[in-house]
């Protein structure tokens, strides 16, 4: 969970989240924080899907994502989701991955 512009910037930089007409998401965090779940490089085409953001009884919150792996690429990425959330539910996080069933023929 990150708390100040300082740690995002120093993490991801200014382009690390677009939005529209490639203008970078605005993020005012005295009213919210970033969750924020970075894979290893790899070479093979990744998404991060988010799925759900449950709030637990003692356990704080949990964000539950999938990952979705594709075709090996001539290049390397890193998978980054990033989330916005108001600070009236920022707590600790516990990210989640929930692994995807495989298809039956």
């Amino acid at each position: 969970l990150i708390n100040k512009q300082e740690e995002f910037s120093g993490l991801f930089g200014m382009a690390a989240v677009m939005g529209k007409d490639g203008a970078p998401t605005s993020i005012d965090f005295s009213k919210e924080s970033v969750i924020a779940i970075v894979l290893p490089e790899t070479n093979v085409s990744t998404e991060i899907i988010p799925l759900r953001l449950e709030k637990g009884a003692a356990q704080g919150l949990r964000m539950y994502y999938t990952v979705k792996r594709g075709e090996e690429m001539m290049s390397t990425m890193r998978p980054i989701l990033l989330v916005k959330i108001k600070n009236k539910y920022r707590e600790e996080v516990m990210p989640v991955e929930v692994k995807q069933q495989k298809e039956k023929n």
